[in-house]
């Protein structure tokens, strides 16, 4: 695996972002950049070589694509497919170095990132993406600089998320760690506290102390704030109503919802949509 690394504090300026969507298949066009390019996967597939290392782009992982290095599509999307793209410059001094694992290159103190990777979480680099590509359509003077914030910190999780992949758990984190991965996959089921008991024999108040110990929220909370990840990512990035997105992610009252919404964000839902609507959408 081929790894970028530069320095954390480095800046890394910002050029342009969107989101693509494609409406029938076509292979990811044969080109060679000037710029990095951070691809995150939403829907479908999208099956991208570089260098001849070939990867497929989907919900749940990540593509670095690296400057004046030749990238192109292997074969044709499918139909739904769809992925948030930046292109920014790489701060002086980066290094693109090849590696068995990220582990190896992490003893220098340098933000490591692989060229492509599985992530465990999206929702919140969703929500990230379109608040970045919001503020760059916005075209205000403070723009690039405020994008330059959005890039680096995407980055930063990135780089957080596979390196909490690669370490190993204790007892106890392994628990939350599949509790937690259990609630991403089933928030929208209407799960409560003691459907995750029963799916891991616990009993309720004992993992639920877990899961305060490992996140400091309850495993009630934390099931929520889950939801809540979910419903900012459906609100930027769908046109379902508000009662729609409340039932879509597991909420039977909406009221309820937009209670917990607005203690959360300190905004409505309708007002959370209204302030990042401006994301630039290439539809192929």
């Amino acid at each position: 695996m081929f790894y970028i690394c530069f320095a954390p504090s480095a800046s890394i300026p910002f050029l342009s972002a969107g989101r693509f969507v494609s409406h029938h298949p076509h292979p990811h066009p044969k080109r060679r950049l000037e710029s990095a390019v951070l691809l995150l996967g939403y829907s479908g597939k999208c099956a991208i070589a570089q260098d001849d290392r070939e990867y497929t782009l989907e919900r749940g992982t990540f593509m670095l694509l690296f400057p004046d290095t030749l990238h192109y599509g292997t074969r044709p999307t499918t139909n739904d497919q769809s992925h948030f793209w930046c292109h920014f410059l790489l701060p002086e001094g980066f290094v693109i170095r090849e590696a068995d694992s990220a582990e190896e290159l992490n003893r220098d103190g340098l933000l490591v990132l692989p060229e492509f990777s599985r992530i465990r979480s999206s929702e919140k680099l969703f929500v990230l993406f379109s608040q970045m590509i919001d503020e760059a359509e916005a075209r205000r003077r403070e723009a690039a600089v405020i994008c330059e914030h959005y890039i680096k910190i995407l980055l930063l999780s990135l780089a957080d998320q596979c390196r909490e992949s690669t370490m190993q758990p204790t007892a106890g984190s392994s628990v939350t760690e599949k509790v937690k991965e259990w609630v991403r996959l089933h928030a929208c089921e209407g799960i409560r506290v003691c459907d995750a008991a029963s799916a891991f024999t616990y009993n309720p108040d004992y993992l639920s102390r877990l899961i305060k110990a490992d996140t400091g929220m309850t495993l009630c909370a934390y099931i929520n704030a889950v939801r809540l990840e979910m419903a900012k990512n459906l609100l930027l990035n769908s046109n379902l109503y508000v009662s729609q997105i409340a039932y879509h992610v597991g909420f039977a009252d909406e009221k309820y919802f937009m209670k917990l919404f607005l203690k959360a964000e300190n905004v409505t839902p309708s007002q959370y949509r209204k302030s990042c609507r401006k994301i630039h959408i290439n539809n192929k």
